[in-house]
């Protein structure tokens, strides 16, 4: 399995429960270092499944720190989508069941920060 992030701070508590079948890769911030580190690492390796993680919900009171939001379709603002795998889906659904907070719902992915909690700081 490949997990991807745009930040390392993403991966960072994975990388302290390293996993053999679990790759993390960071793709830098935007979907055209996204799209070519990832090409990249895709040209030399097949993962079995690829999730794609971030902190962009922490924008939301409706979410605890260490929530898990599943989307069952990812938009873009050019107006592209694509929906989650059944067999994803159905994955999350057993993790939900040993009680780990779990969301579903659509998610939307953008070039840029559109907004930022009060008092949040990016420059670090």
């Amino acid at each position: 399995m490949l997990v991807v992030a745009a930040l390392g701070r993403e991966l960072a508590a994975l990388r302290r429960e390293a996993h053999p079948q679990v790759a993390l890769l960071e793709t830098g911030e935007g979907p055209t270092n996204a799209e070519r580190v990832l090409r990249s690492w895709l040209d030399a390796e097949t993962p079995r499944a690829l999730l794609g993680i971030g902190f962009a919900g922490a924008l939301s009171s409706s979410l605890d720190v260490g929530d898990l939001v599943v989307a069952r379709e990812c938009r873009t603002s050019t107006g592209d989508s694509v929906a989650t795998t059944p067999i994803l889906l159905e994955a999350a659904k057993r993790i939900q069941a040993d009680g780990l907070a779990v969301r579903f719902g659509v998610t939307l992915t953008v070039d840029q920060v559109v907004c930022q909690a009060e008092g949040s700081d990016d420059s670090h």
